[in-house]
């Protein structure tokens, strides 16, 4: 819940045009109140540039862009945005061994990859040169006569493209020349950036626009992508770093109606003192607001509940999984010493029930004699023929014993 709305102008660059959306982000979800392609914007008259974004800005409060991705370069790199604010200094003043820019010419920003239990697993850093991007950035700040708080690229910004239901969705980006790679996402988050695309096209994947046209039943627009970067902090706020300008804040969503209550609960306890009549007004003034606030305290309290019994249930399932583990080292140990005279180990496979090793010895035998003797591990037994080796004569072996209880 977003307490109070947030309007947002939120502009793409596709080839030489800018596409803008008027968002408005509150308690009920995002909404577009306006929308405008503005073709060959560069080449406008700045009072046209003005008069237009002028017109559709209308109180948005955040100036967010979105630039082409072919401005973009895009590099592995094994940090998520938990390390990010604490890494980007160093990432820029060595920039120009990862991208070919200069510290002082890069805008730099991460976005997360994810593993398919949706946790960060690594990051892709996303780079791109200033003196490219500022005649545009220029040009819009002069026009909406504001500052742009903050720029993505299409990658950060497909993040609120709205796919967060779907199980998996592929994202086709074009690039020039008509090619294509495949971004993949997971209920809305990237598990994959930049994978070929063999064949057909699904029906269901999604592509972003670009200079080059691609006739598909579900091409994005890029007013949609606009809307998107505009959304994107909201949806998946720990998802990416930007490439400048920083996030919105996210505040609980129960904080606002708590202090609210809180300050007319003292106000209304103090009030036998007070025979102000301007301060009796207020007095009444804050009980409308405290009914008013009443329903959406109660709605964050009946949240906050749920969320507890969610974690209360998570923390149970996470105890009851973890009760029966046991440490690995010592039945590794144990298989390893086990080969005691001349010999050595193809493979060692340790699971939950039990052990099995593979390898040669100059003594089968000894070897399974020593697995039956060892305290950590039962039932001992030949799960393979033994076969000579043809290098030495000795005898190849599988073997395979059972986990006991450790000590």
């Amino acid at each position: 819940m977003i307490i109070p709305p947030r309007t947002i102008l939120s502009c793409c660059i596709v080839g030489d045009a800018l596409h803008v959306a008027r968002v408005r982000i509150g308690p009920m979800g995002a909404s577009v109140l306006a929308t405008a392609t503005l073709e060959a914007f560069l080449e406008m008259p700045p009072a046209d540039r003005k008069d237009a974004l002028g017109a559709i800005r209308a109180g948005a409060s955040r100036l967010v862009l979105v630039t082409p991705s072919d401005w973009c370069a895009v590099r592995p790199i094994a940090i998520t945005t938990k390390g990010w604010k604490s890494a980007k200094p160093e990432l820029i003043q060595s920039i120009d061994r990862l991208v070919p820019m200069t510290a002082d010419d890069a805008m730099v920003g991460l976005l997360n990859l994810y593993a398919d239990d949706l946790a960060p697993k690594e990051g892709r850093l996303i780079a791109m040169r200033r003196a490219v991007a500022e005649p545009w950035m220029h040009a819009i700040e002069d026009a909406a006569g504001a500052s742009i708080t903050m720029t993505l690229s299409p990658h950060m910004a497909m993040l609120g493209i709205g796919v967060q239901r779907e199980d998996h969705t592929d994202i086709i980006e074009v690039l020039d020349a008509d090619d294509l790679v495949r971004h993949e996402m997971h209920q809305g988050l990237p598990v994959q950036m930049g994978g070929a695309v063999d064949g057909d096209l699904t029906p269901d994947a999604l592509l972003l626009p670009h200079h080059t046209s691609l006739k598909h039943e579900r091409t994005a627009t890029g007013v949609d992508l606009a809307f998107a970067g505009a959304v994107a902090p909201y949806v998946a706020p720990h998802a990416f770093a930007p490439m400048q300008g920083s996030l919105p804040s996210q505040g609980s969503s129960w904080l606002a109606p708590i202090g609210a209550l809180a300050a007319a609960a003292a106000l209304l306890l103090a009030s036998p003192f007070i025979y102000d009549a301007r301060l009796e007004r207020g007095i009444e003034s804050l009980r409308a607001e405290q009914a008013a606030l009443t329903e959406p305290f109660q709605e964050a309290q009946a949240l906050r509940a749920r969320t507890e019994r969610l974690a209360s249930l998570l923390l149970e399932g996470v105890r009851d999984t973890t009760a029966s583990w046991r440490p690995a080292l010592p039945a590794l140990a144990e298989s390893q010493n086990a080969l005691s005279g001349e010999g050595f180990l193809y493979r060692i496979v340790l699971d939950t029930r039990g052990v099995t090793i593979s390898g040669e010895s100059d003594d089968a035998g000894a070897v399974l004699r020593a697995i039956e003797e060892s305290p950590l591990l039962t039932s001992a037994r030949r799960t393979g023929p033994l076969m000579p080796s043809p290098e030495n004569g000795w005898s190849i072996f599988e073997m395979r014993a059972e986990r006991g209880e450790t000590p």
